[in-house]
């Protein structure tokens, strides 16, 4: 659950990694894995996301196009496939 502590602790994260990653202005795509210990902040592993030169706009596409069928509802009495 993102508490109030968790978020300011997040934000003060988000604030570092604009200022020591320059190129995380949004412009580019970034994988960044975190998690929580407590209410501080632990981050993972932060790289720019290179997909075969993929642009922000096309991730966000592509995230259109999945989430076109997310209101389907998913049988969880049925057999796996």
């Amino acid at each position: 659950m993102l508490t109030a502590p968790r978020q300011a602790d997040l934000n003060a994260v988000v604030a570092d990694i604009l200022e020591r990653y320059p190129d995380s202005d949004g412009a580019t795509p970034w994988d960044i894995e975190f998690g929580f210990l407590g209410d501080e902040t632990v981050l993972f592993q932060i790289r720019p996301f290179v997909l075969g030169g993929t642009t922000l706009a096309e991730l966000s596409a592509m995230d259109a196009e999945m989430l076109r069928g997310a209101a389907t509802p998913v049988p969880l009495d049925g057999a796996a496939r």
